[in-house]
């Protein structure tokens, strides 16, 4: 607490105000859709041709890379938070194009088992680096 005509801080009354400030999740919830975005940098249903049937419809979770970003960040980062919160954001973006390249590859029946998560030797590789790569 600031006291009146001095720029001391009063150590006095801060120790008796450990009540802490808090905010009803209402205002927090309300608030973080103003603040935030979700961008879904994955695979998304619509990515695959088979996405009118119920399998496709769910994709597992390795496949799905969502991520809360900043609606406008240079609003509320410095120059140079902005700079990476940039270049992390190219990155998801280069990642999720060398993803749908790698499903494009892919013949109709690959992705299929992709999505239902069946794995022999040759579809486990191909989740694993469809996954170290998104």
């Amino acid at each position: 607490m600031v006291i009146k005509g001095s720029s001391h801080c009063d150590f006095s009354r801060l120790a008796a105000d450990t009540q802490p400030d808090i905010l009803p999740n209402g205002i927090i919830s309300n608030l973080i859709p103003r603040l935030f975005a979700i961008q879904d940098h994955g695979f998304l249903p619509g990515d695959f041709p088979l996405s009118s049937s119920s399998s496709a419809a769910k994709l597992p979770a390795g496949l799905q890379l969502r991520c809360w970003e900043a609606r406008d960040p240079e609003n509320y980062f410095s120059a140079e938070q902005c700079a990476v919160y940039r270049t992390r954001k190219v990155e998801r973006e280069r990642a999720r194009a060398e993803c749908l390249r790698l499903l494009d590859a892919m013949d109709d029946v690959e992705k299929l088992e992709l999505l239902q998560g069946e794995k022999g030797d040759e579809k486990e590789k191909v989740t694993k680096e469809l996954v170290r790569v998104c």
